[in-house]
């Protein structure tokens, strides 16, 4: 499964800003995926393809 550690972005003020941006550049060059605002989040590091015991003792590391 194709995985990444990411945080969420809850303040809408954030939330607003990144929607504005990414509203300004649909119609430059700039090529890029729009993302939905609930969609919306930082990746912190990509991991590409990994198996389910991997994805399980990950989470297990990072839970709450």
């Amino acid at each position: 499964m194709r995985s990444f550690i990411s945080i969420d972005l809850k303040s809408e003020d954030v939330l607003d800003k990144i929607t504005n941006f990414q509203n300004d550049l649909k119609g430059s060059a700039c090529p890029m995926k729009i993302v939905q605002r609930d969609n919306l989040h930082l990746t912190l590091k990509f991991l590409g393809d990994i198996g389910d015991a991997s994805y399980k003792r990950i989470v297990e590391l990072l839970g709450p």
